[in-house]
């Protein structure tokens, strides 16, 4: 892509039918696609091998014209949202019938080319898991196969970890090597806030920047440093922190500790807790709309409560809190009703942790679950524990 920035970023959402989700939702049919899509737009950066494009035969194979496919330069993702514009049956015949011939212009490309794709999942949140993930892991199998193909081809493709971590595949060992996972710890993410605030404030650090080195709790009468009581207020991201320090700067100047704490506590639930919600919607079924969440928080009375408090709560959201107390989870759950699952998808979605058992770790710490950790069935994904402790932001 040409211009600033130098992506190719998927624009708005994907509309595509039923038939195209059960083609999305397969690994071949998404990887097929996107290495179609892949070759076609390096080769039409190249005039003296696009213009070996039969034109006529290309329209009459996908059933339409599709003029916009034999113009120079054009971006992969254009190319993706022009054929699933197809039916299924004549994006199939396409991708049957012109494979071979482009794999062969493909072949000639003898320069460099370098193709950055970004936003694809954003693009296709609204679809169901399965599409979600295989569409964005067809992307990154299509780019490991055609740089594979033809080592003058360069591939940037960004996707969701847990997208990556969820999908299965013979070639996804083989591909290990060219995964850059982004991972923070608070170590490195206190160092770019650090960088950061020299930067742009002038000042050596977080703590000369809010001019606050301690932060009291006033629930547990302990004191915790200002950037690590920010930070636990986030999931980890490095832009949560930055758009948090964003609102702390209207008010340096005046910050005390009990606004510090507003600020952090505002923002993060306000902001960061519902965007966190919109982007894990494929993984939350009950949880999915606001209306829902809402219900359910309202039966929450304190934010450490106990498995038997948690199986009590989510029998309690199920029946819309009327339920005789003499009823149990386990009755419902062992006659296999259809049960939603309140918790477990907050836990898929990291708001709500765990402390391991102490036989288990020498050292007790509260653990939420990573994007990297895979995401298993939504009635299964809660780990034993005596305890589960909502994340800070939701209080």
């Amino acid at each position: 892509p040409e211009g600033s920035p130098y992506l190719d970023m998927m624009e708005s959402s994907l509309s595509v039918s039923k038939n195209h989700v059960v083609f999305l939702s397969s690994l071949r049919g998404s990887k097929r696609l996107w290495s179609f899509v892949l070759r076609l737009s390096a080769i039409l950066h190249f005039p003296d091998i696009s213009k070996e494009i039969n034109k006529e035969n290309f329209d009459s194979l996908a059933g339409e014209r599709l003029e916009i496919l034999t113009k120079s330069r054009v971006r992969p993702t254009l190319i993706f949202r022009t054929l699933l514009s197809l039916s299924v049956k004549n994006l199939n015949r396409l991708l049957d019938k012109y494979e071979s011939h482009l794999s062969y212009l493909f072949n000639n490309v003898h320069s460099g080319i370098y193709l950055f794709i970004d936003r694809v999942e954003m693009a296709i949140s609204h679809l169901p898991r399965p599409a979600w993930i295989n569409t964005q892991a067809g992307l990154i199998e299509a780019g490991w196969d055609i740089m594979n193909a033809n080592n003058h081809v360069k591939v940037y493709a960004t996707i969701r970890e847990e997208a990556y971590v969820n999908y299965e595949s013979e070639s996804k060992a083989n591909m290990h090597t060219s995964i850059l996972s982004l991972r923070y710890t608070i170590d490195q993410l206190r160092g770019m806030i650090d960088r950061l605030c020299d930067v742009y404030e002038s000042v050596p650090d977080f703590n000369s920047f809010v001019g606050i080195e301690s932060v009291e709790n006033t629930h547990c009468r302990v004191s915790e440093d200002s950037f690590r009581y920010l930070h636990r207020h986030t999931v980890g991201r490095p832009r949560d922190l930055v758009n948090i320090c964003k609102e702390l700067s209207k008010q340096r100047t005046e910050l005390t500790q009990e606004s510090f704490r507003d600020i952090v506590n505002n923002f993060s639930s306000n902001n960061i807790i519902k965007n966190l919600f919109q982007e894990m919607a494929v993984f939350q079924d009950c949880l999915s709309n606001e209306k829902g969440r809402y219900n359910f928080f309202s039966l929450l009375p304190h934010n450490i409560l106990t498995r038997q408090e948690v199986k009590a709560i989510c029998c309690r959201f199920n029946f819309n809190g009327e339920l005789d107390e003499s009823i149990q989870y386990d009755d419902f759950y062992d006659a296999q009703q259809n049960l939603k699952h309140p918790f477990c998808e907050l836990f898929n979605s990291g708001l709500i942790g765990i402390v391991p058992n102490a036989d288990e770790a020498e050292v007790l710490v509260q653990r939420f679950k990573q994007p990297h950790d895979v995401m298993a069935a939504c009635e299964a994904c809660l780990p034993m524990a005596d305890y589960y402790l909502l994340h800070p932001s939701l209080q």
